[in-house]
C-alpha cells in the first residue's frame, strides 16, 4: 500500500488558500490584508485543513473503503457541521480580540455557518473526489499488472508443453523416415525464433 507524500496534502492547502482569499466574504471597502481578514482566512484555513486531513486519514478508510457510503456521508456532515460551528465561533472571538467588542456578522448565526459549511464542505468533497478517483486508477493498474503477470505465467506453462509436443511429432516422422521432418524442423526453430524475440 503506498503513502500519501506530504506534498499532496500541501498541495491541496494551498489550492485552499488561494481559493479561500476570493470566496471568503469581506466588507465592502475593507482591505484583504487587514488583522480581522487575515484571522478569519487563517481560521478558515486551519478548518479546512483539518477537515480535509480527518476525512482523508479517518473518514475515508475507515467507512468510504468499506462501502459504509450512508454512514459516510452522515460523518462528513458531522465533521463539515462542526468545523463550520468552530469558523463560527473562532472568527468571533478572534474579532473580539482584535476589535476588543464583540463580533457582528451582517448575517444571522445561522446563515453565517452556513455559509462556512459551504466552504468547508467544497474542500472536504473535493478531497474526498480526488481521492477516489486517485484510489481507482490504482486498482486498474494493479488490476492491468495482474492481467499481465497471469498472461506471462501462462506463456511460461504453454511454451514447454509446446515445445514437447513439437519435437514429439517431429520424433515420430523421423522414426517413419519420413520426408517432412526436415521442413518442420526448420518450421519450428523459425517459430521458437520469433517467439523468444
Amino acid at each position: 500500500v503506498s503513502r500519501t507524500p506530504w506534498w499532496h496534502y500541501a498541495l491541496i492547502v494551498a489550492g485552499a488558500i488561494l481559493l479561500m482569499c476570493y470566496l471568503l466574504p469581506n466588507r465592502p471597502g475593507s482591505s484583504r490584508l487587514s488583522p480581522i481578514y487575515l484571522s478569519r482566512l487563517a481560521v478558515m484555513i486551519g478548518a479546512v485543513a483539518l477537515t480535509i486531513y480527518v476525512n482523508l486519514k479517518v473518514l475515508v478508510p475507515w467507512l468510504l473503503h468499506r462501502r459504509r457510503f450512508v454512514l459516510y456521508f452522515i460523518a462528513l456532515f458531522l465533521l463539515v457541521l462542526g468545523a463550520a460551528y468552530g469558523v463560527y465561533e473562532a472568527n468571533g472571538w478572534a474579532q473580539e480580540q482584535i476589535m476588543g467588542r464583540p463580533a457582528r456578522y451582517p448575517s444571522t448565526k445561522a446563515q453565517m455557518i452556513g455559509v462556512f459549511f459551504n466552504q468547508v464542505f467544497i474542500f472536504a468533497g473535493l478531497s474526498s473526489i480526488l481521492h477516489y478517483i486517485r484510489s481507482w486508477g490504482r486498482a486498474r493498474e494493479l488490476e492491468r499488472q495482474k492481467l499481465e503477470a497471469e498472461l506471462t505465467a501462462l506463456k511460461a506453462q504453454l511454451n514447454p508443453h509446446f515445445l514437447f509436443n513439437s519435437l514429439n511429432n517431429i520424433y515420430s516422422l523421423a522414426l517413419d523416415k519420413s520426408d517432412l521432418a526436415p521442413d518442420y524442423v526448420l518450421k519450428l526453430s523459425e517459430l521458437m525464433r520469433y517467439i523468444l524475440h
